[in-house]
């Protein structure tokens, strides 16, 4: 583990009325529900600040939990999806794992995590969490 760079990833959390993203050690968390009609101005930037510290440090995985999130609308959606396809565009040295947590109670989540392995099913890995048993 790269403690350095955990300890570096130092992103102001946005907690806007039903949503907060933040991150804590090498995981960003998202908890809430989402329903920002344009996130390019407040969750694309945050994912960028993400991209930009984990490149700088040399981190190769990092995870998104998703766990405590009850709804994401399809912008936001589409916003996490181009930040997973961004990661492709990075020169190989810089490319990065994410690996997504989500509740396999949320029928949503459900149903969405098999696209973003898709969008790149190199770097991108779910794992199911049951959030009933917690």
């Amino acid at each position: 583990m790269n403690w350095e760079a955990i300890m570096s990833m130092n992103i102001p959390p946005i907690n806007e009325n039903n949503f907060t993203l933040e991150t804590k050690e090498d995981t960003v968390l998202i908890t809430g529900s989402i329903m920002v009609k344009n996130p390019e101005m407040l969750i694309k930037p945050f994912f960028d600040k993400v991209s930009e510290c984990v490149i700088k440090n040399g981190t190769k995985l990092i995870t998104l939990d998703l766990t405590k999130l009850n709804f994401l609308n399809s912008n936001c959606i589409k916003t996490l999806a181009h930040w997973i396809l961004s990661i492709n565009n990075l020169p190989d040295s810089d490319q990065y794992s994410v690996r997504i947590l989500y509740d396999s109670n949320n029928i949503w989540q459900d149903s969405i995590m098999s696209t973003f392995v898709f969008l790149n099913p190199k770097l991108i890995s779910i794992e199911k969490i049951d959030m009933s048993l917690y």
